[in-house]
């Protein structure tokens, strides 16, 4: 028998106003007339506790690499420093920088994906420049310097928050690098269709299953297509996209890109924006 269970969410527009929810536990529940995507926590109490052993078995896993990197370092550089040159030292203090940007990077979707599952993540909403905020966003994501973009720009202007906008993008651009080949383009769009805004991401990467799009929308995706098992992360990304996404009352979604590949699309409603 499948059990059930229950979340809280409130209207934007009615914080007293409590809305109770039945799904199936872990569900991702889509509240489009709340702004909401709500991790469902489960009432059973098994299920909460495996829940967060998930969770910390997740974050665990992604530490347990920079820190035995670091503490390698460390131990060597004690052990070995008078003989090691000025290059070798400049080397380790540059892979100390990488690996505490990675355990940086865990800690911060962990924290977003929390406040996104909870309903209290904070927007401070205003005019949203889209076309600077995917420049940014791209920026942001840190990809090889020999990774090509393609960019096919509109200027549009709408009501969102600046901040977890360019965190979309971010986190679908280093997606997007992390499962596609080495050199390959990475295509983004924006332009209106009717009453929304529209980026498309396209990357020449495998593609992803029907079956699969929903579920790496989840907090806990456990599916990596062929050749890229191996990728680093916590798989988080995805899942706080679309909590940013619904949070402007939008939706994200998967499909087949045109030749190959994966377009993910972002619909973010034009009601009192700008055009250029």
């Amino acid at each position: 028998m499948q059990r059930t269970s229950r979340t809280v969410v409130t209207r934007p527009e009615d914080p007293g106003n409590d809305e109770r929810l039945s799904a199936p536990p872990n569900a991702v529940v889509p509240t489009a007339r709340c702004g909401f995507y709500t991790l469902v926590v489960s009432l059973d109490p098994t299920d909460a506790l495996r829940q967060r052993a998930d969770l910390v078995s997740m974050i665990a896993h992604e530490l347990r690499g920079p820190i035995t990197t670091i503490k390698g370092i460390a131990a060597t550089s004690r052990t070995h420093f008078a003989a090691l040159s000025d290059e070798d030292k400049l080397e380790f203090l540059e892979l100390i920088e990488q690996e505490a940007a990675r355990m940086l990077e865990v800690v911060g979707q962990v924290s977003l994906a929390m406040k996104l599952s909870a309903g209290v993540l904070m927007m401070q909403t205003g005019p949203a420049d889209l076309a600077a905020i995917v420049r940014e966003g791209v920026s942001a994501a840190g990809l090889d310097a020999d990774r090509p973009f393609e960019h096919d720009l509109d200027d549009i202007t709408i009501e969102g928050d600046h901040a977890r906008l360019v965190e979309v993008v971010r986190q679908v651009i280093r997606n997007a690098g992390a499962y596609s080949p080495p050199g390959e383009p990475i295509g983004v769009a924006l332009h209106a269709s009717g009453d929304n805004a529209v980026i498309e991401f396209v990357d020449r990467g495998p593609g992803i299953p029907e079956d699969k799009r929903d579920h790496l929308f989840t907090t806990f995706p456990n599916w990596r297509p062929a050749g890229y098992e191996e990728v680093q992360g916590t798989g988080l990304g995805l899942f706080i996209s679309r909590g940013i996404v619904a949070e402007h009352q939008g939706e994200i979604s998967i499909e087949d890109a045109p030749g190959g590949g994966t377009m993910l699309r972002i619909r973010l409603p034009l009601k009192g924006t700008e055009r250029g």
